[in-house]
């Protein structure tokens, strides 16, 4: 059973959850058993995959060309979680964003949904469950699943450190490498893929227990990275480009990427210190949590 929290950027809404073991239907259909989302606050949107970092995955060993089909549902008294939660009042709380899904044998794919929380100063800690249930469309057996969702409102207001300290969650480790590099007498004009004009390969590295979604960028802000960048120094982002902006890493996982740099060839750009910035960061995770490779060009002349 894995354990992290997550915030979604925008609101400063966090989540906590955790994944049962998957369960298994007829033929091995899989799905996450249960999903716990804590410390939620009235009057907001929840966007799953971006404040969790993570997806909500069915997997098919059952046939090639399953047809499935996902939706929520209103679980009866008897099937609650246990006594601490009730059914969610309305289900139009839940927005899937999308319904049905077609696998190959041994193909699996992830869903997302919405949660909305109504502006109401009653929900304050309560908890709530309701459930999404997975069933196929074109398999002559029965053949579904039931995914628990238990939602707990918090209280009030809390800010993000206090919630770290609170819930112990610093548990998510992951490394961006190389930490630093130099470009020197880098050309003009020229698309280079910088792995291959460094000899040193770029990689993502998940360090942690939990599988993840992390997001790479080009980044021009220096905040959470340390740094103090002079203007006249601070590297066009358009000139880096990336070969992935999303990257799925199971626990203990690495994968490679190649950022290629094309700077123009003109006069205001020769014989000059650029740098440029790639920022990793668990999709929907909290800035301070962001990794950096600094990467330093400098220019040849004329």
């Amino acid at each position: 059973m894995f354990r992290l929290m997550i915030q979604k950027a925008l609101f400063m809404a966090f989540l906590l959850f955790y994944f049962a073991g998957s369960i298994y239907g007829q033929s091995r259909l899989t799905a996450p058993g249960q999903i716990e989302i804590s410390m939620v606050t009235i009057g907001q949107i929840y966007d799953f995959k971006k404040i969790s970092g993570t997806y909500y995955e069915v997997a098919n060993y059952v046939q090639d060309g399953l047809k499935l089909k996902i939706e929520p549902l209103i679980p009866s008294p008897d099937r609650l979680a246990s006594k601490e939660f009730e059914p969610i009042p309305d289900l139009s709380w839940v927005r899937l964003d999308k319904e049905e899904f077609t696998l190959k044998y041994g193909e699996n794919t992830s869903a997302n949904f919405y949660l909305t929380i109504p502006d109401d100063a009653q929900l304050l800690g309560k908890k709530y469950q309701f459930n999404l249930s997975v069933y196929a469309i074109n398999y002559p057996r029965p053949l579904s699943l039931t995914t628990q969702i238990l939602v707990t409102i918090s209280e009030g207001r809390i800010s993000p450190m206090e919630l770290i300290q609170k819930l112990e969650l610093n548990e998510l480790e992951f490394d961006l490498t190389p930490h630093k590099c130099l470009l020197s007498n880098f050309p003009l004009g020229k698309k280079i893929d910088i792995s291959q004009f460094t000899g040193k390969p770029f990689e993502l590295s998940n360090q942690s227990e939990q599988k993840y979604v992390f997001t790479l960028t080009v980044s021009s802000s220096t905040e959470n990275c340390n740094l103090e960048i002079p203007k006249n120094q601070r590297g066009d982002t358009d000139f880096l480009t990336l070969d992935s902006g999303e990257v799925i890493l199971e626990s203990y996982a690495s994968k490679k990427f190649r950022p290629c740099l094309s700077i123009p060839d003109q006069e205001n750009y020769r014989d000059k210190e650029l740098v440029f910035l790639i920022k990793a960061q668990v999709l929907g995770q909290i800035p301070e949590q962001s990794r950096f490779s600094i990467i330093r060009v400098k220019t040849g002349g004329k």
